[in-house]
């Protein structure tokens, strides 16, 4: 019995001392929480390259294992096979950025430098021809038009200048780009080493969860990081053709109603849709500001366009790529893309709806338990039944 208590007591006061712990913990890091933050964005701002690889490396498995499962399953070696896929798949990447630098860049440079050397001329010609229509209309009526006019003046100066410092933003982000080569490739050449040694790394991620985990909390957190894999994977994969198909839609429909800058708009739109929910308005206000500076029309015909798009993308395409992976209501895709950016700017925005997804998956599991398992509480018994009385059987008379 003694051994029995001091069993008992030493476990309590190590829960009681853990406890008192985690709370000191909690107070020190909330007490000291800006000093928490900033050693957390450096020990990040080191390991960034390290991040971005594993990401890559992350996107680059599926069309690897692809490849290995299509193009090589004649060899018995699989792990030769998905190395030699490996670096066939690095080879495809390279050659389509270079194939995207030698054939987009030089025509993106060409029309954003077209339209600032046009720039300041459409919107003079923008301007008198809006301030013509207000004389022509409103210069019968008692109305003061002076200052009706002059706020027309300031709309299109800060119109100029906001379309002056994004395309210069532009071309700035397209020459850096350049600098940021070496970076990418050393990036690169440490996604390839991730992916050529995965099995070993997943082999330790295994034995450290099996080491210290249960076997229960085990197979959950098994469950949970493949049900995430699935998702996170069929969102990017399918949020990056989407973004393909939508930018050749607007790239054809600009070229055969003839509207400027076909190539940038597409370019613009394609980049833009890889932002879940608000990407379509914040590509498709700039490149429509763009074209009014030529055309007024010309505006108009690419608002429809970019609306006919968004709604057969949104009612069509995007449940044919996404399936029922993604089964988020509406409100929360607006919160996750939300509070995503709010927390991590545009990768947020990118990672908000799939991490959301996960979230409220797990929750509803979670809560459909709990409802299953009150259910099963507070069901009424079933009565028992009484044990009828065997009838006697009547006795069978000899033949």
């Amino acid at each position: 019995m003694k051994k029995q208590f001091e069993e008992f007591f030493s476990h309590r006061v190590s829960n009681y001392v853990l406890g008192a712990c985690a709370v000191v913990l909690f107070y020190l890091v909330m007490s000291h929480l800006t000093v928490v933050l900033g050693v957390i964005k450096k020990v990040l701002f080191y390991l960034r390259p390290l991040i971005f690889a594993a990401i890559i490396a992350y996107l680059l498995n599926p069309i690897a294992k692809l490849i290995s499962r299509t193009c090589f399953k004649w060899m018995k070696k699989r792990r030769l096979a998905y190395n030699i896929s490996v670096g066939v798949t690095v080879l495809l990447v390279l050659a389509l950025i270079m194939l995207a630098i030698v054939t987009l860049v030089p025509q993106v440079i060409s029309s954003a430098t077209s339209l600032l050397g046009t720039l300041e001329g459409n919107i003079s010609r923008m301007e008198s021809m809006v301030l013509n229509l207000l004389d022509v209309y409103l210069g019968d009526m008692e109305l003061d038009t002076a200052a009706l006019e002059e706020s027309w003046r300031d709309a299109f100066d800060f119109i100029g200048n906001l379309l002056t410092l994004s395309l210069s933003s532009i071309i700035n982000i397209s020459v850096s780009i350049g600098s940021l080569a070496t970076s990418v490739l050393i990036q690169l050449i440490i996604a390839i080493y991730i992916m050529l040694d995965k099995d070993s790394l997943l082999n330790g991620v295994r034995r450290f969860g099996k080491a210290f985990l249960s076997p229960a909390h085990y197979a959950t957190c098994s469950r949970t990081l493949h049900f995430s894999d699935n998702v996170f994977i069929t969102y990017f994969i399918s949020n990056i053709i989407d973004s393909l198909i939508v930018g050749g839609a607007v790239l054809v429909l600009s070229l055969l109603f003839r509207l400027p800058f076909p190539l940038l708009i597409a370019l613009v739109m394609t980049v833009t849709n890889l932002i879940p929910a608000f990407g379509h308005f914040i590509g498709g206000i700039p490149c429509a500001l763009i074209i009014c500076l030529y055309s007024p029309m010309q505006a108009l015909i690419f608002v429809i366009i970019v609306i006919c798009i968004h709604l057969i993308d949104g009612n069509l395409i995007k449940p044919l790529l996404f399936g029922s992976t993604l089964g988020l209501p509406a409100v929360l895709v607006l919160v996750s893309v939300v509070v995503g950016g709010r927390i991590a700017g545009l990768v947020g925005m990118l990672l908000g709806i799939p991490a959301m997804t996960v979230i409220y998956t797990l929750f509803s599991e979670y809560i459909e338990k709990r409802l299953e398992k009150k259910a099963a509480l507070t069901a009424p018994a079933q009565p028992e039944q009484p044990e009828q009385p065997e009838q006697p059987q009547p006795a069978q008379s000899a033949e």
